[in-house]
């Protein structure tokens, strides 16, 4: 399956890739990664990372290459502490947030 297409989307590599970007940008700014954000981030409109990382789109749900939502996505834990905290605000997993929590320490 080509990257970022068809009906799984392989986000890890790409994940690992900002994230370890954004750690180190954390660091510089000497921020915790949790009041860290990625560049471009708005929370007010639900987008975790900004949208020129051309990898979700205006609601915040991950693409796909050609900019249609991915219906599967491998390894998203590799985007981190943000990714994290958006997923346990959306409304499709309600029946987890009484008991579970992501990537309880930061990083993976």
């Amino acid at each position: 399956i080509p990257h970022r297409s068809g009906i799984v989307n392989n986000v890890g590599y790409e994940g690992a890739l900002l994230f370890k970007k954004f750690e180190k940008q954390c660091k510089e700014k000497e921020k915790s990664l949790h009041k860290c954000e990625f560049d471009g981030a708005d929370m007010e409109k639900n987008q975790w990372i900004g949208l020129s990382y051309n990898l979700i789109d205006t609601d915040g749900y991950l693409t796909n290459l050609d900019g249609s939502k991915s219906r599967v996505i491998h390894q998203y834990d590799r985007l981190g502490t943000f990714f994290d905290d958006w997923l346990l605000e959306q409304p499709f997993v309600d029946d987890l947030n009484d008991n579970y929590t992501l990537n309880e320490e930061p990083g993976f």
